[in-house]
């Protein structure tokens, strides 16, 4: 188990010294925050309730990990989380290498604090419902990402993912390996409501892989196997609609080299 201490801005007292007299004392102070925590499921149990699986949504909002590598969880898993107010999560890991989720699967959350640098990752196992890497329903959700390389994914996929004018900005989706994609599966850079969901946001991709949708990523990483041929089937097969952008940004590659 992971613990840390997070500094709080420094406080200032006015003590009189003399008949109309102040001055300010710094109280320089540390108060320890919510520890972050290593979970695992099943073998930490304990950490599925509220119907979630999750260090809570009172514990610490910062660099959890939460590791699912068996068994089925039917509700959502997160690796931060709160539930109210403005409080920023930050640098939490979801990752899943076996098992079921019926619920989301989300790297971390908030309700209208910022999200930042969480993640999640798919080695395995069936994820039933949404993967986000980052979700603020009432504020920006930028640089998070999804890594998947096995497994089932039967929904969307979410770099980033807010609502109203806020963004879901510079938030990346990765694949390799051979996962399995869902008939109405899609990838999305970002999703808001009116705000920016593409600019930064960035798919790679490693493997030949066929989604109903692409959708709000600005730059585009195409690695091709260096058995590639004239024929072969495309690493990309969209069923239902690609939309690139007018300004996107595509390279092209062969796996174990640069792009071009």
């Amino acid at each position: 188990m992971a613990r840390h201490c997070t500094p709080r801005q420094a406080r200032f007292t006015l003590t009189p010294i003399a008949a109309g007299i102040a001055v300010l004392f710094p109280i320089l102070f540390a108060l320890p925050s919510a520890q972050a925590v290593d979970i695992t499921y099943p073998a930490d149990s304990s950490y599925y309730n509220s119907g979630t699986f999750s260090p809570g949504e009172n514990g610490s909002l910062s660099d959890n990990n939460v590791t699912i590598n068996s068994g089925a969880i039917s509700q959502n898993v997160y690796g931060g989380w709160s539930s109210t107010g403005s409080n920023a999560v930050t640098g939490n890991t979801v990752t899943m290498n076996d098992g079921t989720v019926s619920g989301n699967v989300i790297g971390g959350q908030s309700t209208s604090g910022s999200v930042t640098g969480n993640s999640v990752i798919i080695n395995g196992g069936t994820a039933s419902d949404l993967v986000i890497g980052g979700r603020s329903l009432f504020g920006n959700a930028t640089g998070n990402s999804v890594t998947i390389s096995g497994g089932t994914i039967t929904r969307n996929v979410y770099g980033g993912n807010s609502s109203g004018s806020n963004d879901a900005t510079g938030n990346s989706v990765t694949i390799s390996g051979a996962p399995i994609f869902g008939s109405s599966s899609s990838l999305y850079g970002g999703a808001t409501s009116s705000g920016d969901a593409r600019s930064g946001n960035t798919l790679n991709l490693y493997s030949r892989i066929s989604v109903a949708n692409v959708q709000n990523f600005e730059n585009y990483n195409f690695y091709l196997p260096s058995t590639q041929a004239a024929g072969d089937p495309a690493i990309l097969t969209v069923t239902g609609t690609a939309a690139l952008g007018s300004a996107a940004t595509v390279h092209v590659g062969i796996d174990g080299s640069s792009s071009a």
